[in-house]
C-alpha cells in the first residue's frame, strides 16, 4: 500500500502475506506526471506502520537493491523484469548497509560468497584499505562479516600473481625449447634462420602470454567434435563469457600484470649477461685458459639475438595493442617498454655484443608484415568491450540492418538471447550468444 496520510516517505510499498520469488511486474501510471525510471528493492521485513517509522525508513539501507527499470509508455510500462542489481555502487550515500549484508549472509546459508549483496558490501569496505581489510585480524563488524570474502580474495590475488609469473616462467621454457628444435632444420643462411626462429618464438610467447589465460578463463558450452583435446589443456572450462566488469578485475588485471612482467624479463637479461655475467666469467677463468681459443671463447662478447628481441617485442605490442581498447593502462605499459627496450637494446648492442651476422632486411620486414594483424585484433577486442550493454549501454546506428545480415541474426532474436543470459537460462560460449554481441558492433558506443 501507499504511505500513510502525512508522512514524507517517497516510496511505495508492496506487502506480501508470504514470501515470494518476484519475477515480474506491471505498472499504471498517471499520465500527467509519470514517472520515467522506477527503483525496486526486495524487502525481508515491512517498515512501521507509523507515520515517524515510514517517514525514516530508508528502503536502501534495510532491502536489496533491483536493477532500475523503465516504463515504456507515459501510463503503462508494460513487462517489466525484476532482477537483483549484481552492480555495485561507488557513491558512499548508496553503500550497502551492514544491516542488509549480515540479513544477506543468513540468507546465503553454507555459501556466504554466492550473495551478490554480501559481495558488493564487503568491495566497498575495502575500498577504504584493501590490504588491512583482507588480511587477518578481522576486529571490526564488517571485517568479520567479510571474513570469507577477504580470504577468497586473498587467494585470488595470490593466483593472479601466481599465473602471471607461471607465463613469464613457461616463455623462458619454450625458447630453450623452440632454439633446440630449429637447429635440427638446417636453413642455409642466417637471415633464413632468423626468420625462422622470429615467426616459432613470437607465436608460442603470444598464444602463452595473450591468448591461453583469456581461453581458459572462458567458459564455452559447445565446440566441434574434432577440438576434443582442448580440454586436457582446461580450455573452455573457466567462469566468462563476456568481457565482463569481473572479468577485467581477474583476467585483465592477471595480463596487465603478465605483460607488464615482460618489460623486466625481455629487457634485463640481455643486460645483466653483457656487463655481468661475461665480465665475471673473463676473470675467473683467464687464469685456466691456455690455449688462443679457450681465451677467445672467455673474452668474446655475447651475441645479439635479433630473432629473440624481435619475437619478445612483437609479443609485448600485440598484447597491448591487442587489449588497450578495453584496459587503456596498457598504453602506459606499452609506452615504458618501447623507451627501456629501444634505450636498453642499444646500450647491450652497441656496447656488449659481438658484431652481428650480415642479416637482409626480411627479418625486420617479416616483423612489420605481422602489425596489421595486431590492429585487426584491436578492432575486434575493443568492439566486443565497448558492445556490451552491460557496462557502455548504447543505442543503434544506422548500420544496424547491415549487421542482421551479415551476422545472421534479427534484433528479436537478439533480445530473446540477451535475455535469457541476463535471466540465468543461458550461460557459457555458443554461436547464438556470439552471433548477438557480434550485433552489437553496429552500436554507437563501438563506431
Amino acid at each position: 500500500g501507499c504511505s500513510s496520510p502525512g508522512s514524507n516517505a517517497s516510496w511505495i510499498g508492496i506487502e506480501f502475506s508470504s514470501e515470494h520469488a518476484v519475477r515480474c511486474m506491471k505498472v499504471l501510471q498517471d499520465g500527467t506526471s509519470p514517472a520515467k525510471e522506477l527503483r525496486l528493492f526486495a524487502c525481508t521485513s515491512a517498515p512501521s506502520t507509523a507515520a515517524e517509522g515510514l517517514a525514516s525508513w530508508i528502503p536502501f539501507e534495510h532491502c536489496q537493491a533491483m536493477e532500475i527499470v523503465s516504463p515504456k509508455t507515459d501510463t503503462y510500462s508494460g513487462s517489466l523484469k525484476v532482477v537483483a542489481d549484481t552492480s555495485c555502487a561507488t557513491d558512499p550515500a548508496d553503500y550497502v548497509a551492514l544491516e542488509v549484508a549480515e540479513q544477506a549472509k543468513i540468507e546465503a546459508g553454507s555459501r556466504p560468497l554466492s550473495s551478490p549483496t554480501l559481495n558488493c558490501f564487503c568491495k566497498q569496505q575495502a575500498k577504504k584499505n584493501l590490504a588491512g581489510f583482507i588480511t587477518p585480524p578481522y576486529d571490526t563488524p564488517a571485517e568479520e562479516l567479510c571474513k570469507e570474502w577477504s580470504q577468497e580474495t586473498a587467494r585470488a590475488y595470490g593466483k593472479v600473481a601466481g599465473a602471471a609469473l607461471a607465463v613469464v616462467i613457461l616463455n623462458e621454457v619454450l625458447l630453450g625449447i623452440y632454439s633446440f628444435f630449429i637447429a635440427w632444420e638446417r636453413l642455409c643462411t642466417v637471415t633464413e634462420l632468423a626468420q625462422s626462429q622470429l615467426w616459432k618464438l613470437f607465436t608460442s610467447q603470444f598464444l602463452n602470454t595473450g591468448l591461453l589465460m583469456v581461453l581458459v578463463n572462458a567458459s564455452f558450452k559447445h565446440y566441434p567434435d574434432f577440438l576434443f583435446f582442448i580440454k586436457f589443456f582446461s580450455i573452455g572450462e573457466g567462469s566468462y563469457h563476456d568481457l565482463s566488469s569481473q572479468w577485467f578485475t581477474v583476467v585483465g588485471t592477471t595480463l596487465v600484470l603478465t605483460i607488464f612482467l615482460e618489460i623486466f624479463n625481455n629487457i634485463v637479461p640481455p643486460v645483466i649477461i653483457s656487463f655481468v655475467a661475461t665480465p665475471l666469467k673473463a676473470r675467473f677463468y683467464r687464469k685456466t685458459k691456455v690455449t688462443q681459443e679457450a681465451l677467445n671463447a672467455v673474452y668474446t662478447l655475447p651475441e645479439w639475438n635479433l630473432p629473440l628481441r624481435l619475437a619478445q617485442s612483437l609479443n609485448v605490442i600485440f598484447c597491448v595493442v591487442m587489449y588497450s581498447g578495453g584496459m587503456p593502462i596498457l598504453y602506459i605499459v606499452g609506452f615504458l617498454y618501447c623507451v627501456a627496450a629501444y634505450w636498453m637494446d642499444k646500450w647491450s648492442l652497441l656496447r656488449a655484443s659481438c658484431r652481428p651476422p650480415a642479416y637482409r632486411e626480411d627479418v625486420v620486414r617479416m616483423g612489420v608484415h605481422m602489425l596489421p594483424v595486431a590492429a585487426f585484433l584491436h578492432t575486434l577486442v575493443a568492439a566486443w568491450a565497448f558492445g556490451n550493454q552491460v557496462l557502455f549501454p548504447s543505442d543503434w546506428s544506422v548500420l544496424k540492418p547491415l549487421a542482421e545480415s551479415v551476422f545472421g541474426i534479427t534484433e528479436d532474436r537478439y533480445n530473446e538471447v540477451v535475455e535469457a543470459y541476463r535471466m540465468g537460462e543461458m550461460d557459457g560460449v555458443t554461436w547464438d550468444f556470439c552471433s548477438a554481441r557480434f550485433l552489437d558492433f553496429a552500436r554507437k558506443q563501438v563506431l
